[in-house]
């Protein structure tokens, strides 16, 4: 039987069963951590934290925020990923209601993980015509155990507080989602504001990035020549906490097979080295965002579970946290995440499975209006359905099942 056909037969089985009780589970909690205060327009980090006291092996949530601003997609953080591979089954801004949902499994083992630990990141912006205060809550959290029963959680919710008096607003003067390689500046907020950065192709296989104003530095990188041979391709880049005024950075994509190059230990797909302007205490954690081709997978046999981003340091490579986002046209999507900028190198296992990850994103149906907790509050999470005859539990339950079966096969 095909991975495909396991994991949607055992989806479609799970979700005609009843949610597993939690039993006597003790009561993990799911918070938002935010900063105190922003100005109107200013875009702040929501970060989902969680402190688990019993083992957890999926997790999803909606976060909510005011309608009149703007959030991203969840980045994934790495409690999940904790020892082993992940996917992510939803991860969709709904815009009209001020809505982030986000859905997150482990798989290929049999444990949990516990403690204290990041569920995801998220940016929102602060409306421009904000004041008092605004509300980043969590309406509906869901965690499941690894034998798929619900994990007891209580919620706590957070406030900001916005600065009306002499703030600045960010004033956008170019399309805030322009194609990669197109100039985009905006005029830089306080504190940690998004600032888009041009990022161009300068010579062949490099490309030069370029920010003015501190802050979240985010970048869209076209592709480079020695990326498109490869069937690999970086294509996103988001540097937190730049304290500089300026912010400048030289992506060049390196031939796994250039001379005087030792990479990792799995077989190296591409490489890319990262020169930069500013100082390692100038500047905070980075994301990546990278595509990978089935094709390229296929050449070296190996599965997106096996795939990563390993970063070189001065005790050698290191695997950072990794992410399968979704699955494209293009191929897979990941998201990683690095302490710091250095030389990278994106590398996959061999004999690792090949999990149809389309197949287990099910497609967006209508939520329930679940009910609001005040914010600065804890609450037990109530269990609203995130479709029609179908708890929040039981989808939970069903990546639970799923990401196990395919485990053991």
């Amino acid at each position: 039987m095909s991975s495909r056909t396991l994991a949607v037969g055992l989806l479609v089985v799970t979700l005609c069963l009843p949610a597993v009780a939690a039993g006597t589970a003790p009561t993990s909690t799911v918070s938002v951590d935010a900063p105190a205060t922003a100005a109107p327009g200013e875009t702040v980090t929501a970060t989902i934290r969680i402190d688990a006291e019993s083992s957890v092996y999926a997790a999803e949530f909606e976060l909510s925020y005011p309608s009149a601003g703007a959030a991203t997609q969840a980045t994934p953080g790495g409690f999940l990923s904790a020892n082993a591979s992940t996917f992510v089954v939803a991860n969709r801004v709904n815009e009209s209601a001020g809505r982030v949902s986000f859905g997150e499994s482990r798989r290929d083992t049999q444990t949990g993980v516990t403690g204290e630990g990041v569920l995801a990141e998220v940016d929102v912006t602060v409306p421009t015509d904000a004041s008092g205060t605004v509300a980043l809550s969590l309406p509906s959290v869901k965690l499941a155990a690894p034998n798929g029963s619900a994990v007891p959680v209580a919620v706590e919710n957070a406030t900001v507080d916005v600065e009306t008096d002499g703030a600045p607003t960010a004033t956008a003067t170019g399309p805030s989602d322009a194609p990669a390689g197109t100039p985009a500046t905006v005029t830089p907020t306080p504190s940690d504001g998004v600032i888009r950065a041009t990022a161009t192709r300068s010579a062949p296989g490099t490309v030069s990035v370029s920010a003015t104003g501190g802050g979240t530095v985010v970048a869209s990188l076209p592709e480079t020549e020695v990326g498109d041979r490869t069937g690999v391709r970086l294509t996103d880049l988001t540097v937190r906490s730049v304290s500089a005024d300026r912010f400048d950075a030289t992506v060049r994509a390196v031939s796994p097979d250039a001379a005087g190059f030792e990479g990792p230990e799995p077989p190296v797909l591409a490489a890319y080295n990262i020169s930069h302007s500013v100082s390692g205490g100038e500047y905070g954690p980075v994301r990546f965002r990278f595509t990978v081709s089935d094709e390229r997978l296929l050449e070296v046999g190996a599965g997106p579970e096996g795939t990563g981003l390993y970063r070189l340091t001065g005790d050698g490579w290191t695997r950072l946290p990794t992410t399968t986002v979704e699955s494209t046209d293009a191929g897979y999507v990941f998201a990683a995440r690095s302490p710091g900028l250095s030389t990278f190198a994106v590398a996959a296992e061999p004999g690792a499975k090949t999990t149809a990850v389309a197949s287990l994103t099910p497609s967006p149906s209508p939520s329930a209006t679940p009910t609001a907790v005040p914010p600065g509050t804890t609450a037990e999470s109530p269990s609203d359905a995130i479709g029609p005859g179908l708890g929040a539990v039981a989808a939970l339950v069903a990546l639970a099942v799923v990401a196990l079966g395919a485990g053991r096969r």
